[in-house]
């Protein structure tokens, strides 16, 4: 009786409904909500990374981004074949303006295997470019400055 109840309750299927569940509290601003749902989803099936990821995006929801930043990469670390997670990291990255996102994106791509993870980096890829651009921009920038500062160049 014990193991049926257990298998009822721990079911794939119910699982995701929880997780939908966590979702919408996400969406209504119940973000506090939100985390302990998926905080327990992912003991209750620790070897899925979903709950953490899920766990993630309501952090970054709440304006916790560079959190979910560290977090989704010790997922990652956790679980380094799994795209979708390096995808969301991409995203993340994006909004916290990192460098690095073109990598993980290129490693997407070229494992070719999940389609949600896919479909997510083509979605950024052009922020992504856009991102290095202007970061490699202001490099150049930066040390021309120095540059001229040294050498008594004027422009």
């Amino acid at each position: 009786m014990a193991s049926q109840v257990v298998e009822r309750y721990f079911s794939s299927e119910f699982l995701m409904l929880i997780g939908d569940i966590g979702l919408l509290a996400s969406y209504c601003n119940l973000h506090d909500k939100a985390e302990s749902i998926y905080s327990r989803l992912s003991q209750a099936r620790p070897e899925s990374p979903f709950p953490l990821i899920c766990l993630a995006m309501v952090r970054a929801r709440s304006g916790r981004v560079k959190e979910a930043v560290e977090q989704l990469k010790s997922i990652v670390e956790k679980f380094p074949e799994n795209d979708l997670a390096k995808a969301f990291l991409g995203v993340y990255m994006i909004e916290s303006k990192q460098k690095g996102v073109l990598k993980i994106f290129d490693q997407i791509l070229a494992s070719g295997k999940d389609t949600a993870a896919i479909n997510l980096v083509n979605c950024f890829m052009e922020m992504a470019r856009d991102l290095e651009k202007t970061q490699s921009d202001t490099e150049i920038s930066s040390t021309l400055e120095v540059f001229r500062h040294h050498n008594f160049i004027r422009p």
